[in-house]
């Protein structure tokens, strides 16, 4: 059998692949990613400096991930405590009785607020109001906790705050796990249904009544 135009038969098909590869994206599912695990360092200072901080002090995750919060501060102790703001100010201010000793902290900022070797995840709704509370973290050449994992499930935003050291702060944002929305593949693949090259004198540009369509 004889081709009587092998270009035109070559540009049709090509211009089949290219009506046939929007229409499975369009049908694709929105992917999603695995959980990850991320560490922040607290505190970094060494023995005449302290660096009263979060490295980074604004972190980005999605739900499902872990954060794990690790003192490397030396001659440091710090605290990684979530909830209302008023809530926590309240429980920073008591922290510390005044003089004169003896020196006997508030047990609900300086103890963990979760049971030793429990899984830790932060809610909104956690103990009635978001609060989480490492307790105070020791300097890592001493005995103690030096570090906090605190797992996120819940798209927002969370504030953290060091109980012992006023303004140092961070913020995390949680996002919801798929990595692309379902809408916004679908969106994409309409809008590049839309553009198609003329090649060779070529009309590839689909039909009004095509089955490819925003509606």
């Amino acid at each position: 059998m004889r081709i009587r135009d092998p270009m035109r038969v070559l540009v049709t098909g090509l211009g089949l692949a290219l009506i046939i590869a929007p229409m499975t994206t369009l049908a694709a599912p929105a992917r999603l990613m695995a959980p990850s695990e991320l560490n922040v360092l607290v505190g970094a200072g060494q023995d005449t400096v302290q660096m009263l901080n979060y490295f980074p002090a604004s972190i980005r995750v999605h739900a499902g991930d872990t954060v794990t919060f690790r003192l490397r501060g030396v001659n440091e102790i710090h605290t990684v405590t979530f909830g209302p703001r008023r809530y926590v100010e309240a429980i920073a201010a008591r922290l510390f009785p005044p003089p004169p000793p003896p020196l006997i902290l508030d047990p609900v900022g300086a103890l963990p607020s979760q049971p030793p070797g429990t899984r830790v995840t932060l809610t909104a709704t956690l103990h009635g109001n978001g609060f989480l509370n490492s307790g105070i973290l020791a300097d890592p050449r001493t005995a103690g906790s030096h570090s906090f994992t605190v797992r996120f499930t819940q798209p927002g935003t969370y504030r953290l705050d060091c109980l012992i050291h006023a303004g140092m702060q961070a913020v995390i944002t949680v996002r919801a796990r798929t990595q692309r929305p379902a809408e916004q593949a679908n969106g994409a693949a309409q809008n590049n249904s839309r553009r198609w090259p003329q090649w060779w004198g070529v009309n590839m540009t689909p039909a009004q009544d095509s089955t490819v369509s925003s509606r």
